[in-house]
């Protein structure tokens, strides 16, 4: 009977595994289940040394019952693995390389609460197919089948925390999201290692490693983007620069991990995140734990540190026109995704001071814009000199605006924001259509 019940496990676990990317239990096939009740009834009837002390062959049965279970154990375990490897649980890190950090991160929650829900269904089973029921039975079958779904998952989470650690940067929004989600699977993964008996848990010492990550991550993140001022030695162009779409990339993920981040933060501390420059804002005692608070603190000094960093490449190009359009460009880009038109809710974690700054900073950009670029126009009108000046004064405001819109058609002004462009244009229009009428009634009054 033994030999029947482990062959009609076998049966039973064995084929082609299912494929795509969504872990799903295993049934086991209901009619083998069906032809299998009567075979395991008769054996949890046979004589045991718990039930039987006295029968002669007691103990070699409990012995036969008792390897039989294991290599059930060991079958359903194995058969477990493969099925979870071929559902996408072996690519599920080449997977998430593809993907956004938050939509990674997500998808790190869906396979491990895959193999939970696999754990579950086989736990359910178990119970079923047991030759032996007693408690410390059932926890040594199930800690046997559990064992190679176990270094799946081990093996897996190390690969996840090497991803991570390999380019923090680029995967600090992946180690956020995987971390809310592991943290939201914690406690039926203890259930689950609580009925095998076990007491090491890979999910917690992942998610221990990840919160040791997320940590690293602010201060770091913020210290990239201080840095990117200190490269003045670079040629700048007109566009949006490198740091300027990692800050709004960044940024527009945080209120799909506000969980995340805010506990990360927490846990950091107000303004630790400067990293040896002072802890910033001093909170009151009842606003210390206030998640949302801080994650406004911490948004405000990644925003003004980007902009101090942008100001920095502007100031220092040897291109003063151009570094003012690079600097326009810049600022209006991050206010009108940050501010104007987010992506996401981002809008909601910028306090009073952040936007105060967002806005100053472009209208301080916008001035610089405006008097690098369109001020030697109105200047080349200006008053003195006699009429035989005046001839000089047109042809320098001509070689003025020759020069402003040689510059303009090579670097770009407010490029994907053609309302922008609009208002712009009648701005420029009114500062110097006006200059240039003043000028032409004045000398061809004079003239007269």
């Amino acid at each position: 009977m033994c030999s029947l019940y482990t062959k009609f496990t076998g049966e039973g676990s064995s084929g082609t595994p299912p494929g795509g990317n969504a872990i799903t239990p295993l049934p086991f096939p209901t009619a083998l289940l069906r032809t299998l009740q009567p075979i395991i009834d008769a054996l949890r009837r046979m004589p045991q040394p718990s039930t039987h002390p006295s029968h002669p062959g007691a103990k070699a049965i409990y012995q036969t019952l008792k390897e039989t279970q294991k290599a059930y154990a060991d079958i359903r375990g194995n058969w477990a693995k493969k099925c979870i490897e071929s559902m996408g649980g072996r690519r599920i890190i080449d997977r998430v390389e593809t993907l956004d950090g938050v939509t990674a991160g997500r998808e790190v929650g869906l396979w491990v609460n895959g193999i939970i829900a696999v754990a579950g269904v086989e736990y359910d089973l178990m119970l079923q197919m047991s030759l032996l029921t007693t408690t410390g039975a059932v926890q040594s079958t199930y800690s046997t089948l559990l064992a190679p779904i176990g270094s799946l998952f081990t093996t897996t989470l190390s690969l996840l925390i090497n991803l991570v650690k390999g380019n923090l940067n680029k995967h600090a929004f992946l180690a956020l999201a995987a971390y809310e989600e592991l943290s939201n699977a914690r406690k039926a993964w203890g259930d689950i290692q609580s009925r095998a008996g076990r007491n090491e848990n890979e999910l917690k010492e992942t998610l221990v490693a990840l919160r040791g990550i997320c940590l690293r991550s602010f201060p770091e993140f913020l210290l990239d983007v201080r840095g990117a001022g200190t490269k003045t030695n670079v040629e700048l162009g007109s566009g949006i620069h490198d740091v300027t779409s990692m800050v709004v990339t960044y940024l527009q993920q945080i209120p799909q991990v506000m969980d995340a981040v805010g506990t990360a933060l927490v846990t950091l501390g107000d303004g630790m995140w400067k990293m040896g420059e002072g802890a910033g804002k001093v909170l009151d005692k009842s606003d210390q734990d206030d998640e949302r608070l801080i994650i406004e603190h911490f948004v405000y000094d990644v925003v003004t540190a980007l902009l101090a960093s942008l100001n920095s490449l502007a100031t220092a190009s040897k291109k003063p026109a151009q570094g003012a359009i690079f600097h326009f460009n810049n600022v209006a880009f991050l206010r009108t995704k940050l501010l104007l038109d987010p992506e996401t809710p981002i809008d909601d974690l910028l306090g009073k001071p952040t936007q105060d700054a967002l806005n100053s900073n472009y209208r301080t950009a916008k001035a610089t814009y405006f008097d690098v670029n369109f001020s030697p126009l109105v200047q080349a009108l200006g008053d003195g000199g006699g009429r035989r000046d005046v001839k000089e004064k047109m042809t320098r405001f001509f070689d003025a605006l020759d020069e402003a819109s040689d510059r303009h058609r090579v670097s770009k002004v407010l490029m994907d924001d053609e309302e922008g462009k609009e208002m712009l244009q009648e701005e420029v229009v009114r500062l110097v259509v006006p200059a240039l009428k003043r000028f032409c009634d004045k000398n061809i009054q004079g003239s007269k």
